[in-house]
């Protein structure tokens, strides 16, 4: 069996999802060990075990001494079920440490993903940087598979090239969501934030605070984390601003469908951003709205070559500019482009690397 660990909820994580779909397409069975955090709400699935300990996403060194307790929590809970675990695969490095050692004890196969370079998340510097890069590095050069999201990251990490035990898949959703009529009453032109409710660096602050005086424009945002709070205190003040929730990946998707334009900008703040491969830059393509992004990350360059988007600078004056200029030509252009790019380079995307790529390694390492 394969145990999947990270350090939040699957049902916030639409990757996971992936490969889940891809192993339950093949007959092959998992479980999730996560941590609820905040979502006091939530029921753990029978496939799941859950760690209770509220935690804030996002809480950074606030949360080192829960951050402690769910590894122990997490060493202990891979120990008890041993006999059913032939591969651990693990989401980065706050949960891949205690894997690693657990799996090379009871010698298991382990899988490390990493969606984001550790110390470039969270601006850990210094000589704590440096032992913590090395760490991850050293991790994933041993693991059986190393996962990255993005074709730059091997560089990211200080390697000269691909490792043969590395491979690339990128965010590129499971689901084939059929591109849905761009909403044609422009009078009220929607904005959408689906994702993580990051404080500071992505923008949304500055966004919240532009739209709101705004009222030609509404800002719909779902999602959970940090920033809750004062999304809560804009829906409760300004009538275009709007919050729907928690929704998973299906559901936000389908609220995103309903915007003209998709948020997914990703302040330079934070130095991993450089090499951003997230979802939403995928998901923009897939529904044929257009994204504004952020210039100079990987999610601008492409919005910029393709014409699919708008890549701007940060802050609220930037931000406050875009809107002005921002029309019904514009948007139908941008949305007629990320959809062409969907259909000729990624459509079968999951296929082949999920399905195929992904699999493919996974059963040799069950074998």
């Amino acid at each position: 069996m394969i145990f999947f660990v990270r350090s939040c909820l699957a049902s916030y994580d639409s990757r996971i999802h992936k490969y889940f779909q891809c192993l339950q397409n093949a007959g092959l069975s998992f479980k999730f060990v996560g941590w609820r955090r905040g979502d006091d709400n939530y029921s753990p699935q029978n496939d799941e075990i859950i760690y209770l300990l509220n935690g804030r996403l996002g809480g950074g060194w606030r949360n080192l001494y829960s951050l402690i307790k769910w590894n122990f929590f997490l060493f202990f809970t891979l120990v008890s079920h041993r006999k059913e675990i032939k591969i651990v695969h693990v989401v980065d490095l706050d949960s891949a440490f205690v894997c690693n050692v657990f799996c090379r004890i009871f010698r298991k196969k382990i899988i490390f993903d990493i969606y984001d370079k550790y110390t470039a998340v969270r601006n850990i510097s210094g000589i704590v940087g440096r032992i913590v890069d090395s760490i991850e590095l050293s991790i994933a050069k041993s693991a059986d598979l190393t996962i990255l999201a993005g074709l730059t990251r091997y560089r990211q990490l200080g390697l000269d090239k691909l490792p043969s035990n590395f491979i690339v898949l990128e965010n590129v959703p499971a689901a084939q969501i059929a591109k849905e009529m761009m909403p044609q009453n422009f009078d009220k032109i929607r904005l959408g934030y689906f994702g993580v409710l990051e404080p500071y660096h992505r923008g949304l602050e500055d966004l919240m605070s532009v739209v709101s005086v705004n009222p030609e424009f509404e800002l719909h945002v779902a999602g959970y984390g940090g920033l809750l709070d004062e999304v809560n205190k804009y829906v409760k003040s300004f009538s275009n601003i709007h919050y729907h929730g928690i929704l998973n990946s299906k559901n936000g998707l389908k609220l995103m469908s309903e915007m003209h334009v998709i948020i997914g900008m990703y302040y330079l703040s934070v130095p991993n951003h450089y090499y951003a491969s997230p979802n939403k830059y995928y998901e923009h393509l897939m529904l044929g709205r257009g994204l504004l992004t952020t210039r100079g990350t990987s999610p601008g360059e492409g919005v910029r070559e393709n014409g699919t988007g708008w890549a701007i600078a940060e802050g609220q004056e930037a931000i406050s500019v875009w809107l002005k200029q921002l029309n019904s030509d514009s948007i139908n252009a941008a949305g007629e482009a990320a959809h062409a790019v969907w259909v000729k380079q990624y459509i079968d995307y999951f296929q082949k690397s999920y399905n195929e790529l992904y699999l493919v390694r996974v059963r040799s390492m069950l074998a």
